[in-house]
């Protein structure tokens, strides 16, 4: 058997003894996978997919406000950006304000992507938080909102 942070060890741990970074660390990586095996049919990445669905929030916007938008630094940006347009999901247009920024917008092609990508989103999101009450998932976004706040603070 293996342990939940991938070593040899039984899959039990003591809540008390794991750090929440820890915690955070494995969610957040586990999460990753079911999404990971979700989208696989259809050729995109998780980290393809959060630049993605930023984008289809807002488009026309270069690629330093999807950077900061998806939490991605430019550069990551940028090599999923040339990945996604290679696959003729978006398109990138100069920027007449800017002409050193290009703006992004998907493609006919990136929208459809995003719509049939979308339920399985939901649904991986459905299956990893089932069985915990909505309460309980509120009072833990309100919780990590507040840890946000707390380390913004205390950065150096």
């Amino acid at each position: 058997m293996t342990s939940i942070f991938g070593g040899a060890e039984p899959m039990t741990f003591d809540l008390a003894k794991e750090t929440v970074g820890q915690l955070f660390s494995l969610t957040y990586r586990k999460i990753g996978h079911v999404l990971a095996t979700r989208f696989k049919p259809f050729d995109i990445t998780t980290e393809q997919w959060s630049v993605l669905s930023r984008l289809s929030e807002q488009e026309g916007i270069s690629q330093k406000e999807l950077a900061n938008r998806s939490l991605k630094d430019q550069p990551t940006v940028t090599r999923i950006l040339d990945c996604l347009e290679r696959k003729d999901l978006i398109r990138k247009t100069a920027n007449a304000e800017d002409r050193r920024s290009f703006l992004i917008y998907m493609t006919e092609k990136g929208k459809g992507v995003v719509g049939e990508l979308l339920p399985h989103f939901h649904q991986a999101l459905a299956d990893v938080t089932e069985g915990i009450p909505e309460k309980q998932i509120e009072l833990f976004r309100e919780t990590l909102y507040k840890m946000i706040e707390n380390a913004e603070r205390h950065k150096a």
